[in-house]
């Protein structure tokens, strides 16, 4: 649950606590879906997108 705190704590540093903490919430809960269920790929799609240190792009879902 590392990278969900520095993924939250960055958001609030340029983006303010709401969007850090929404942002903590959604890492932590996609960690977890990695962790629990067994869709094949989904791990690694998943930390790919928290490790990757990039936003997605304006207007993609997620």
């Amino acid at each position: 649950m590392l990278p969900a705190l520095i993924v939250g704590a960055l958001t609030a540093w340029y983006l303010g606590l709401r969007a850090g903490i929404s942002a903590a919430v959604v890492t932590a809960v996609a960690m977890l879906v990695t962790m629990f269920v067994p869709i094949p790929g989904i791990t690694l799609a998943i930390y790919a997108l928290v490790h990757s240190g990039r936003p997605l792009p304006a207007g993609c879902p997620g």
